[in-house]
């Protein structure tokens, strides 16, 4: 606090003037001094604009005046009083030149008056070279104090904390009488608190407290000594201090500040309600405080972060609308939203952020309300928003963490939107430019599963290694050691993926990963064929976990290791009871349906028929229900139900039109109706089935059936249009290409075509020569019909062929070869 010293001046010049109207003067002389004294008068009252005005007429009046150094003098300081501090300056700047280097009587006042103007204009510099000249050349002025007091009072407003401890500490050695000494004693404390000495500020002013009474002076020391507790987090002290103003000087200017500190130091202890209701009592008492705002602002955080955010809400709109200039209204509407977030209102909070942008758009918090903002649409799922005020955070912040944070998010983002490439880029420059950060770590955790997600393993794996290298013990790092494990899993190195996935069980027995871990170290030795290990790992899992899809998952691939481990009962019993435990899994058909086709093969048609039947009930399950129909049809084909059996397959074709089992139902229909005799049934099946499926590998199968059955009927003619036609058709495979020509031939030769028998034998051998066993036996059919005609000759190079080309009919051509040659038939 610095106080005035007008009153000496005053006092000086009151004097001066009264000493002159004791003399006798001419009239002229005494209108002189009296006009000077009513401005003086006028001065010493407040009236500053009234007194320019007179003393400004003063020297029109009297422009020869003896006293126009004082006059001006008294101008400069009527500037001064109305702060005008550049006129105020000129005045006093230019008695000074106008005085020179004489130093006249009075300059001690004018460079003191002169560092006045300059102080309250804030240039601390130029008032401390006046002050300390003060101080220098009139040590003996009665401004000597006031100027060497005020030197300190600028070391300290430029914080320049030790030389203005020293300076204050010299003043109250020179003058410990002085009315400043006091005010001195306690500004060395607080010097000592402002450069962080905060030990030696406190054993200060509590000596302080001891050596002077004055209430307001110690109000203000234990507001001060308050403040020391609450920064060294000794929240218990700082409220003491803080209730001792409170109690002792509850009047005091200081209480308001002490009742501030206390607010904040209840809520530091733990103490949110009592915080609350200090807080209240400032509103009640100081409602137009400086820091009332301050204290609206705190009570709302207060209030949210006990979870109470009708109430925080409510205090920062009253916040809002109290405060429309005030200084924390930005941070207001920031909080405001923060809250509305939290609570769970995302629309309102982005509202509110937007309304904080536009209002105040040079904000500190500018970048932070974006980054918000691009999560609170992030929760909204709106991807497109939220990038876009995601970089914009990236763009304006000057923080280099949220930065670094923003371009992260971006970066997870476009990863999970399939864009890789821009993903890695971002996540290149996080390790590049801004290695050192926070989010350093995780940039290189997703770019090693970006690296996963492209099948890079090898990169995945040394990205992965790194992020470990890095954050190891963090729960980053422990997440990228279980990764790790699953990227040598999906690699198919199962022996590595097993030790990882062992010692990270082991090295993290509490993890959120464990299950997993073990999950798969059990997958490993699964693959590994390790059955019994699997099997016991799936047991250890099915027993302890807590995620229900890893369990129903154990118990499916338990069933599987008891299966491929010949314990087929363990198995049986392992998938029906991952059936029973988890009826609505994802694969709950594929199970049933395995355990139908089981069944079905060991000839239990009931129990099968039994699964297939749940398959087809399952409504979710609809992809499995045609094959689960035909399989159903063919527990009754299988158990000699023929008739329910053919009523199933049409079924089948009737509710599922477009199923590729249909072909396959009417080929079994047409199987089991020649099975019964119905031939003309079965053919007329058939031709349907042709017919249906003309030029597919369907209408072929289906013309040689009908080939067939006309061949039993011995129809030779429509069988040979058959097999023509099951030639003809499109979308065979070289196979049964080749069967069908070695029929067609067949055919030929039986209807007593012997030479075109011959050539459609041939054309098996020259067409089909990759498939042998058609080629030996086409081979062989040519040659027996060349021995039939009795062209021998003819028939030696075929088994020759046969012969050379090492085909199954070796033995029988060299057979033939040497029978020939015993009964000499060839030439």
């Amino acid at each position: 606090m610095r106080k005035n010293v007008f009153k000496i001046i005053n006092l000086f010049f009151a004097t001066m003037l009264l000493f002159c109207f004791a003399g006798s003067c001419p009239a002229a002389v005494n209108d002189e001094y009296k006009d000077l004294f009513l401005a003086k008068r006028v001065f010493e009252d407040g009236f500053y604009d009234s007194a320019l005005r007179q003393l400004e007429n003063f020297l029109k009046d009297y422009p020869y005046t003896k006293r126009k150094f004082e006059v001006e003098f008294l101008i400069g300081q009527c500037y001064l009083k109305q702060g005008n501090l550049y006129k105020a300056s000129s005045v006093f700047e230019g008695l000074l030149k106008e005085a020179g280097p004489s130093q006249p009587k009075g300059a001690d006042e004018m460079n003191f008056w002169m560092a006045e103007t300059y102080f309250k204009g804030r240039d601390y510099e130029r008032a401390l070279k006046f002050y300390q000249h003060i101080v220098k050349e009139f040590p003996a002025s009665r401004f000597s104090g006031y100027a060497l007091y005020n030197s300190a009072w600028c070391l300290c407003e430029m914080k320049k904390y030790s030389q203005a401890q020293e300076m204050f500490e010299m003043f109250v050695r020179k003058y410990p009488k002085h009315e400043y000494a006091a005010e001195a004693e306690f500004k060395i404390g607080e010097v000592l608190f402002e450069s962080g000495s905060y030990d030696q500020a406190k054993e200060h002013l509590m000596q302080y407290i001891k050596n002077y009474s004055k209430e307001e002076n110690l109000a203000r020391a234990h507001c001060l000594i308050g403040e020391i507790y609450y920064r060294t987090q000794n929240y218990e002290e700082a409220v003491r201090h803080y209730r001792t103003v409170l109690q002792m000087f509850p009047a005091s200017k200081y209480a308001p500040y002490a009742r501030y500190g206390l607010g904040w130091a209840l809520s530091e202890t733990g103490k949110p309600q009592e915080s609350l209701g200090v807080f209240e009592q400032f509103l009640e008492f100081s409602p137009r405080h400086e820091l009332a705002e301050s204290v609206l602002l705190q009570m709302a955080e207060i209030n949210r972060q006990l979870n109470n955010y009708d109430q925080a809400l409510a205090k920062y709109e009253e916040l809002i609308k109290k405060f429309p200039c005030g200084a924390l209204l930005d941070r207001a509407y920031f909080l405001k939203a923060k809250a509305l977030f939290e609570k769970g209102d995302d629309a309102g909070a982005i509202l509110v952020y937007q309304e904080l942008l536009k209002n105040f758009p040079q904000s500190k918090m500018r970048a932070e309300a974006c980054y918000n903002t691009g999560l609170a649409y992030l929760k909204q799922n709106n991807e497109q928003a939220a990038l876009k005020y995601l970089k914009q955070a990236a763009s304006v912040s000057s923080d280099t963490a949220l930065k670094v944070k923003a371009m992260s998010q971006m970066a997870d983002l476009y990863l999970r939107a399939g864009d890789v490439d821009l993903a890695q880029k971002i996540y290149d420059t996080i390790l590049l430019d801004f290695s050192d950060s926070e989010q350093a770590a995780h940039a290189q955790f997703q770019l090693a599963m970006s690296f996963l997600k492209q099948g890079r393993m090898d990169a995945a794996i040394f990205a992965m290694q790194n992020v470990i290298g890095k954050a190891a013990d963090s729960e980053l790092g422990e997440e990228a050691q279980y990764q790790l494990g699953f990227i040598y899993f999906k690699k198919g190195n199962f022996l590595v993926a097993a030790k990882y996935f062992s010692d990270f069980a082991e090295k993290f027995p509490r993890s959120s990963f464990k299950e997993q871990a073990l999950f798969y170290l059990a997958a490993s030795f699964y693959n590994l064929q390790k059955f019994d290990e699997a099997i016991s790992l799936y047991s250890r899992v099915i027993k302890t976990g807590q995620d229900n899809e890893l369990v129903w998952r154990s118990w499916y691939q338990r069933a599987w290791a008891y299966y491929n481990s010949s314990r087929e009962k363990e198995a049986i019993s392992g998938f029906a009871e991952c059936l029973a435990h988890f009826p609505d899994i994802p694969i709950a058909a594929d199970i049933q349906f395995w355990l139908g086709q089981f069944y079905l093969q060991k000839g239990k048609y009931d129990k099968a028929r039994e699964y297939f039947m749940q398959v087809m009930q399952s409504p979710q399950q609809s992809e499995l229900a045609d094959d689960a129909f035909f399989q159903i049809a063919l527990c009754y084909q299988k158990a000699g139900n023929q008739p329910q059996a053919i009523k199933q397959m049409r079924c089948l074709i009737k509710d599922f039109p477009k199923s590729e089992f249909v072909p396959e139902a009417m080929l079994k229909i047409s199987d089991m109706l020649e099975e019964q005799g119905s031939m003309e049934m079965a053919r007329a099946e058939l031709k349907q089935l042709a017919h249906k499926y003309a030029s597919s590998m369907y209408e072929s199968i289906a013309c040689e059936k009908l080939s067939g059955l006309y061949e039993k009927e011995n129809d030779l003619t429509k069988a040979l249009n058959f097999a023509q036609k099951a030639l003809a058709a499109e979308d065979i495979v070289p196979e049964f290409k080749a069967r069908l020509q070695f029929t067609l031939a067949r055919l030929r030769e039986k209807n007593s075509e012997p030479e075109r028998a011959v050539d459609e034998y041939l054309k098996v051998v020259y067409l089909y020569p990759q498939m042998r066993e058609w080629t030996g036996k086409a081979y062989v059919a040519a040659a027996r019909i060349f021995e039939q005609e009795k062209k021998y000759g003819q028939a030696e190079p075929i088994y020759h062929k046969i012969v050379e080309n090492d085909l199954p009919e070796k033995e029988f051509a060299q057979e033939r070869l040497k029978c020939l040659k015993e009964e000499n038939l060839l030439p």
